[in-house]
């Protein structure tokens, strides 16, 4: 049984992993595949070291952490990390949480990590529970795409609904995705996202990266033009299971003269997850803050979905 980082394997190592049943368990989250994390690696500037390990016995894989940390804590970016097994009920998953215990006990005197900020995992959490030093949790909203068209549109807010219909009826939807690849419209996106946050936020690196997931199939854009004009849109990143609600904006003129100019771009996105055969669409976490513009967000996100689950986070002392 052997413990290494992923990113030294080697090249045999790695074809095998990839070809893994826990290599695709990775990837039915978003925020897990290589797209997303070469985006938020290039947004914070490469300053998260990659820890990321696995667990894996000859040709068999059991277990992975996807870590990228800083400031002696294992995390996801400042965010709780997943470790991830293959599920399966047996002497080597066991023994390969065996492995994985002793490096977690033994990473701070080799890498100077003295914590670590996770998701839940019970084998975790019943191994280290004596060294828990907080918990807390949040609610994320999504949409169980399982559900019929019709059932999804029917959990919309009451008063939604004629604002969906009013996109359907005013704006032109057009969809970009690794089957209709438009550079320019992309680029208008881009241009519109700055013209509406008053300045440039990030780096024109990070916007070739949203296009390469694009271009393989990890990520689509929705756009709605009226009268021609750009007025909307919607980023989607996506992993083989679950979609997240990435990047949107909106024309603030017009939000401000009530036009629901965003409600129809929205359902759009989650209509096509669907139909790309994904079985969750995350919007965001349900969370209240002192922030009256975030609390407005929150609300309207809330307004889309069918369904909420329960996220612990833990931070254990290692």
């Amino acid at each position: 049984m052997k413990i290494k980082l992923i990113k030294d394997l080697d090249e045999i190592e790695m074809s095998n992993f990839k070809k893994s049943k826990l290599y695709s368990s990775i990837n039915n989250n978003w925020s897990n595949t290589d797209s997303y994390i070469r985006f938020i690696n290039e947004y914070f500037n490469n300053s998260f070291e990659n820890q990321s390990l696995i667990v894996f016995m000859n040709n068999e894989f059991f277990i992975a952490m996807i870590s990228f940390s800083k400031d002696n804590t294992l995390s996801f970016f400042g965010e709780p990390l997943y470790i991830i097994d293959n599920n399966e009920h047996s002497a080597n998953l066991n023994l390969a949480y065996n492995v994985f215990y002793k490096k977690l006990s033994s990473i701070k005197k080799d890498h100077g990590f003295d914590k670590v900020y996770m998701y839940e995992n019970i084998k975790i959490i019943s191994k280290f529970c004596d060294s828990i030093i907080s918990n807390s949790h949040n609610y994320q909203m999504y949409i169980d795409l399982s559900q019929s068209e019709e059932l999804i549109k029917m959990n919309i807010r009451k008063s939604f609904k004629s604002l969906v219909n009013w996109g359907k009826k005013n704006l032109q939807i057009d969809i970009i995705d690794s089957n209709n690849l438009d550079k320019i419209k992309f680029n208008s996106f881009k241009d519109f996202h700055v013209k509406v946050s008053g300045r440039k936020t990030r780096s024109d690196k990070t916007w070739d990266l949203q296009y390469d997931a694009i271009r393989n199939n990890g990520a689509y854009l929705t756009l709605g033009n009226l009268n021609g004009v750009l007025v909307s849109g919607a980023y989607i990143v996506h992993g083989t299971d679950i979609a997240y609600y990435g990047v949107a904006v909106n024309d603030r003129e017009l939000m401000a003269e009530n036009l629901p100019i965003g409600h129809s771009i929205l359902f759009k996105s989650i209509i096509l997850a669907k139909k790309k055969g994904l079985n969750k669409f995350i919007v965001g976490d349900y969370n209240f803050v002192e922030d009256e513009k975030i609390n407005a967000i929150t609300k309207y996100k809330k307004g889309f979905v069918n369904s909420m689950s329960l996220k612990p986070k833990y931070l254990i002392e290692l």
